[in-house]
């Protein structure tokens, strides 16, 4: 198994961080070419643009609200369903996006910003979307796809200087931490390593033990009901039966000694 030292050069070499020790790495400049740079001028550089895409993210926010406070110069009756949907739910992530996600970023934005942003997105949401104009319920979609593309570059940022900030600790230091990784099933045997080949294997390793039940699962009854008699007059039932002995018919006159079900006859036989 790999130590954590090298998971943690793999990872990092996904992002195009190649890691030589615990005080220096190679990595992209703004050329796009690879050169050697210490640990905490890349993780400064990081933190600058980390900054550089929150502030991006409040820019973004900003437009999207004043896009939402625009007055309906006209009145307009048609309007695409598929846009009204989209709109409606993009109003919606907003919102979630204004309760949750930037709860994280309080102490960029402030809680001021927050606190409006919630606001302004219950308040479209209580509109009709008559009260809105057409350029804006087919435009504020892309803000807030542009919100969730910003939110989700600057946690790559977070993640890529948290594992920066452990390679500064140094190989000794970094295995010494443990790291979870799933080697089981969840349910009543769960947390049992799972065997080689446990979901993947050959079907000469089982055809001995399934080529019987395939035989066994043609004889059911639901698949022979009503076909009992098919190669010897031709007749053949339809529907479902339910072969109940003491629902065969018998003759009327005969029932004393024909009839499966208990009568009184008998205590008189």
């Amino acid at each position: 198994m790999h130590s954590t030292w090298e998971i943690l050069k793999k990872e990092l070499a996904i992002y195009n961080i190649d890691l030589i020790d615990n005080k220096h790495c190679i990595s992209m400049d703004l050329n796009n070419k690879k050169t050697k740079i210490s640990l905490n001028n890349k993780i400064s550089m990081l933190n600058q643009n980390i900054c550089e895409n929150v502030q991006l993210l409040i820019d973004v926010l900003a437009d999207g609200l004043d896009l939402l406070l625009l007055p309906l110069n006209k009145e307009q009756y048609a309007l695409d369903i598929k846009s009204a949907n989209l709109f409606t739910s993009s109003l919606r992530g907003m919102l979630r996006f204004s309760l949750f996600v930037l709860d994280d970023y309080t102490p960029h934005v402030g809680q001021a910003i927050r606190e409006s942003c919630i606001k302004e997105s219950k308040e479209a949401l209580n509109k009709d979307i008559y009260h809105f104009e057409k350029d804006v319920i087919k435009t504020f979609p892309s803000f807030k796809i542009a919100l969730d593309w910003i939110h989700r570059v600057i946690c790559n940022l977070f993640y890529i200087r948290k594992l920066l900030k452990f390679a500064l600790k140094g190989r000794i230091e970094t295995n010494k931490l443990q790291i979870k990784t799933a080697k089981g099933i969840q349910g009543p045997w769960g947390n049992l390593d799972l065997p080689m080949l446990e979901r993947n294997f050959a079907w000469d390793d089982i055809q001995s033990e399934i080529r019987g039940r395939d035989r066994d699962i043609k004889k059911q009854r639901r698949y022979e009901q009503g076909l009992e008699n098919y190669n010897n007059d031709g007749r053949v039932g339809e529907g479902f039966y339910w072969r109940e002995i003491r629902n065969e018919p018998f003759a009327w006159a005969d029932r004393g000694a024909e009839s499966p079900y208990p009568s009184r006859s008998l205590l008189m036989r």
